[in-house]
């Protein structure tokens, strides 16, 4: 969410972002990287020392797909607003009820 906050922040800070088009990557989620180290980890959790023999050194994980930083940046920006336009209702008639509406009348 760093990178999200970074370039909302200065979405509302400026009258003009300018974001490259050219720079071409796949973003890569933590939860994505921490999920897989775990699932990497708990194949060693029988014998560690053996495990840890066969699999050391250095490991590259990265996400499918591509996007420029300009398109990445604009999603980001339109999900950040549209989750500021979303609210939560714990009740299904409250989600249709315009404020100051009474719906027991």
């Amino acid at each position: 969410m760093l990178i999200a906050g970074s370039f909302f922040k200065l979405a509302r800070e400026r009258e003009e972002l300018r974001v490259v088009n050219d720079k071409i990557g796949a973003p890569t989620w933590s939860r994505a990287i921490a999920e897989i180290t775990s699932q990497i980890s708990a194949q060693g959790m029988g014998n560690l020392s053996e495990f840890s023999d066969r699999h050391t050194g250095l490991y590259h994980l990265s996400a499918s797909g591509e996007t420029s930083w300009y398109d990445f940046t604009q999603a980001m920006i339109a999900t950040i607003i549209l989750c500021a336009l979303l609210k939560s209702c714990f009740i299904r008639n409250d989600c249709g009820k315009k404020a100051g509406h009474n719906t027991s009348s």
